[in-house]
């Protein structure tokens, strides 16, 4: 009876192990390493995340600068993915910084106030981190990864500080800034002074700044509303500004929702709408020029969104627009196994047998060169058309 339940015991568990083993997979959603700066003299930590299909791309990216990186990596990813993946936003690769053995030395501007010294011993090194930044961290970023040249900086509390400094020093080092509760009573609001200068000579620019506040007791809301009345008053031609109350959060919580909702804003009219008709490859032609003029980079759809108003209009019978919206897929993604496959579905609705053959064997080839994960499942289909050619 002992070893009868020992072997059940054992077999139990190893069949418990190797279901585990079966069904685990890691979800990963980015990478973790390490940079040395000679300007900062120490090495710093970094979490990199690409769009979920870079590997199978050619396509180059927008990239997010986080400060804070290890509070807020993961939800930056997060939102890039899901604004990206609704066809609100270009998919951007994410780059977090970790600022918390230095915070306060690197994201503080110099100070003529003793009392913040006392508050942050060590402070006013913000121009040396922000040339790590430009000279240094922008370079290898750029050096590893398909980047286009669009940069967004993203920092809360003396993060959102020095967000501002450097748009007020540096306005060319990123093309959009999210102030998150910045912590503008440094050195007695000389930031807010600084700008209402510089602003005042009329200067131009093309960025773009989010600021927000929460519900704080703690200098942020009276020097930030000084701030946002010297941008109604001078703020200069060309900056896209918005200033946003959160009145559901606090200093801490206020990351939460600003990330978000400072992307919503950056990218204001990206998006299709969705309560009108599904747009023609002339019409999209058209929407991602505008944006693209507007943002300075190529421009262009997400693949799957596309993807997927193309079969709402082959389940609609509608055939050709179907077919149109495909093969202006495939023109904008020719690295996709996905597009061929999906084209090659509506051909063969069409009882184009051909061509469709001509394109699941071409995404067949693709997905074996990549390495495709779905390429058992593009082979079915190409066995599939193949027996209707033969058939004929």
């Amino acid at each position: 009876m002992r070893g009868s339940l020992l072997v059940t015991v054992t077999l139990g568990v190893l069949a418990g192990a190797a279901l585990a083993a079966a069904q685990d997979e890691p979800i990963t959603v980015g990478i973790r390493t390490t940079i040395h700066s000679a300007v900062l003299g120490e090495d710093r930590d970094l979490q990199i995340s690409t769009p979920a299909g870079y590997a199978r791309s050619r396509g180059r990216y927008p990239v997010v600068y986080v400060l804070d990186g290890n509070a807020h990596f993961l939800q930056t990813v997060a939102d890039t993915r899901f604004l990206a993946g609704q066809g609100l936003a270009p998919e951007m690769i994410v780059v977090a910084v970790a600022t918390s053995a230095n915070r306060g030395r690197d994201l503080s501007p110099p100070t003529k106030n003793e009392a913040d010294l006392k508050d942050i011993p060590g402070g006013g090194g913000a121009d040396r981190f922000r040339q790590f930044l430009v000279s240094e961290l922008r370079p290898f970023i750029e050096g590893r990864y398909r980047t286009e040249p669009y940069r967004i900086l993203i920092g809360w509390s003396l993060g959102g500080l020095f967000a501002i400094h450097t748009l007020l020093e540096q306005p060319d080092a990123f093309d959009a800034c999210f102030a998150i509760s910045p912590s503008l009573w440094w050195d007695n609001e000389a930031e807010v002074a600084k700008a209402e200068r510089l602003w005042r000579s009329r200067v131009t620019s093309k960025n773009v700044l989010y600021l927000t506040h929460g519900r704080e007791y703690n200098g942020i809301p009276r020097s930030v509303q000084s701030l946002t009345r010297v941008l109604g008053r001078t703020a200069p031609p060309g900056l896209r500004w918005e200033f946003e109350y959160l009145p559901k959060d606090g200093h801490s919580s206020s990351p939460f929702r600003a990330i978000y909702n400072g992307f919503d804003f950056l990218f204001q009219g990206w998006g299709l709408p969705e309560d009108t008709a599904i747009p023609s490859p002339a019409e999209l032609e058209r929407h991602y020029a505008r944006l693209t003029e507007a943002f300075g980079f190529p421009c262009r759809p997400d693949e799957m969104r596309i993807n997927g108003m193309a079969y709402a209009l082959l389940g609609r019978k509608r055939i050709a627009e179907a077919i149109a919206l495909f093969e202006y897929n495939a023109r904008l993604y020719p690295e996709s196994p996905n597009v061929y496959d999906s084209l090659a579905d509506a051909q063969e609705a069409d009882g184009r047998l051909d061509a469709a053959l001509e394109n699941c064997r071409k995404a067949c080839r693709l997905a074996q060169e990549q390495s495709d994960s779905r390429i058992e499942t593009l082979r079915m289909h190409l066995e599939r058309v193949s027996r209707k050619v033969q058939e004929r």
